[in-house]
């Protein structure tokens, strides 16, 4: 089964010495995308199909036409094909966007933006977006980079806050080349100096969106902890850090026995197959040549999600999903198996 598309390049776009943007021509199955989302594009890199999912740093509010932002990653399969080999004309098959770290999990009339590296992509999306809107009062992005020459999009972020009076950014830098800048990566307590001091913003009222690698992602949700902001208004999204040809090993739930049979429905189509103990449902479904959507495989993007009619799933690492999600039934393919034999889940 295929469920994937061809998009076309129209433009390549360099950000920084490592970054590249890659400007999409416009295609029916994501012209209803939302802010924060990504889409996972299916690359053939040396004869080899490897699969990864990219943010859209253009705006639906805004931007006429859809973009993603690539930062290289050393040794990197794919990113190192896009940034490099890929060129306006090309074209390259994706599948249709996913994710719910969306702008329209906010609730506040204040906006708070955490991001680093290249954890900034689907942040300026929701920015570009809420600026646009014209209805938050405050919208404030904190964004951490090695230096000053690694700040994707500075030229943009510059100019949305000379358009936008409600609009604030904050940089931090781990190895600034201008010495008189405050050196360090962004931590616990440097976070919340920076958010203490933003005038006119209610802190622990606000909505926090989250986005970059995990170690700074704990730093700032102590932080919020400290602050006393609810969890409710902490949304996050972890990039995955490692190098992109190491293996992706997810934590599978234990389980004794035989196989459960579990039945999958998916784009019209209805499967049947065995989950055998210590193999999740994705990993089961690939072994059968059915093509279930996935990407990051380790319970962090949800494009695997679908909901559990029946029957009950185990998951193992699940972070990826609100506790709201999890009680509604939802799950995540890439790390759950089925518990008992006939368990039925929809994927959208």
């Amino acid at each position: 089964m295929s469920t994937s598309n061809q998009l076309f390049i129209e433009e390549k776009i360099n950000e920084t010495a490592d970054s590249v943007t890659l400007v999409l021509k416009p295609h029916d199955l994501i012209k209803n995308y939302k802010s924060g989302q990504f889409i996972t594009l299916l690359l053939n890199v040396g004869g080899e199909k490897v699969r990864r999912s990219y943010s859209f740093s253009s705006s639906p509010a805004v931007d006429a036409k859809p973009s993603i932002t690539i930062k290289k990653i050393q040794d990197g399969k794919a990113s190192s094909y896009l940034f490099s080999t890929l060129k306006a004309g090309d074209t390259i098959e994706f599948q249709q966007p996913a994710g719910l770290f969306t702008l329209d999990k906010a609730v506040s009339e204040n906006l708070v933006f955490i991001g680093a590296g290249s954890g900034i992509t689907p942040l300026i999306s929701m920015i570009k977006t809420a600026l646009a809107k014209k209805s938050y009062k405050k919208v404030c992005l904190i964004y951490s980079n090695r230096n000053e020459d690694a700040v994707i999009f500075k030229s943009k972020l510059e100019e949305l806050k000379a358009a936008y009076s409600n609009f604030e950014v904050f940089y931090t830098y781990s190895q600034p080349h201008n010495s008189a800048l405050p050196k360090g990566r962004l931590n616990q307590s440097q976070f919340i100096k920076i958010v203490e001091g933003i005038k006119d913003l209610p802190v622990a009222q606000a909505d926090y969106f989250l986005c970059g690698p995990d170690g700074m992602l704990e730093e700032v949700k102590h932080g919020l902890e400290i602050l006393q902001v609810v969890p409710s208004k902490v949304h996050k999204e972890s990039f995955l850090t490692t190098n992109e040809n190491d293996s992706v090993f997810v934590s599978v739930p234990e389980h004794s026995g035989d196989a459960n049979e579990i039945t999958v429905m998916y784009q019209g189509s209805e499967y049947k197959f065995a989950v055998k103990p210590g193999k999740t449902i994705l990993q089961s479904a690939l072994d059968e040549d059915i093509d279930l959507p996935y990407s990051c495989m380790s319970g962090l993007c949800t494009a695997c999600m679908g909901k559990c009619l029946s029957g009950k799933v185990e998951m193992g690492d699940q972070d990826g999903l609100s506790e709201k999600e999890v009680k509604n039934g939802y799950i995540l393919t890439c790390v759950g198996r089925p518990a008992v034999a006939g368990t039925v889940i929809e994927i959208d």
